[in-house]
């Protein structure tokens, strides 16, 4: 490919990305304003463009009654574009979303792996649950001393809960 086409593509590559962080960024600004209905608007555009933390946002609207009615499934859907994106945030949603039915039937095992894959990205809050599912043995075996190693991850990152549950499982001995 001849130079100025590569540069030509890669101009027009990143106008895309500015253009969809533009929509995010007018989103947001509205959302803190108080206008969801603008920023449900402009977060949809740039979801739409594959932009996960619009698609998280929108989500998150629809789970809150944010300007947009409460709508467990399309929260769900928003929530599980973001996290196919590897999105450990959006992990973790659709993680809880399984764990506790909402939007979809409940299903521990699926939980457990979307989950996972966001404390792997350090999330700490699904470390903590993952955690707390492990020991347990809710859609896994139960295994204190698994369990022990995602809470003591999930304090490592800051999490006061896994703090707490490392603390006593250290202490249960």
């Amino acid at each position: 490919m001849k130079a100025p086409l590569k540069f030509f593509w890669l101009f027009c590559s990143m106008l895309v990305s500015s253009l969809v962080y533009a929509d995010f960024d007018k989103g947001f600004d509205a959302y803190m304003a108080g206008n969801y209905q603008q920023a449900a608007t402009q977060f949809t555009a740039s979801a739409n463009q594959g932009d996960v933390y619009s698609q998280v946002a929108l989500g998150t609207m629809y789970l809150e009654n944010r300007g947009l009615e409460v709508d467990q499934k399309k929260a769900l859907n928003w929530f599980q574009k973001a996290a196919d994106q590897g999105y450990p945030r959006a992990q973790l949603y659709v993680g809880l979303m399984y764990l506790e039915g909402e939007g979809v039937q409940q299903d521990f095992f699926t939980a457990i792996n979307w989950l996972k894959k966001s404390a792997l990205q350090g999330n700490p809050d699904a470390q903590y649950k993952l955690g707390l599912l492990i020991e347990n043995g809710k859609g896994a075996r139960k295994d204190r001393h698994e369990a022990k190693k995602w809470y003591g991850l999930s304090c490592g990152n800051q999490n006061q809960k896994g703090c707490d549950s490392f603390a006593r499982l250290v202490e249960k001995k």
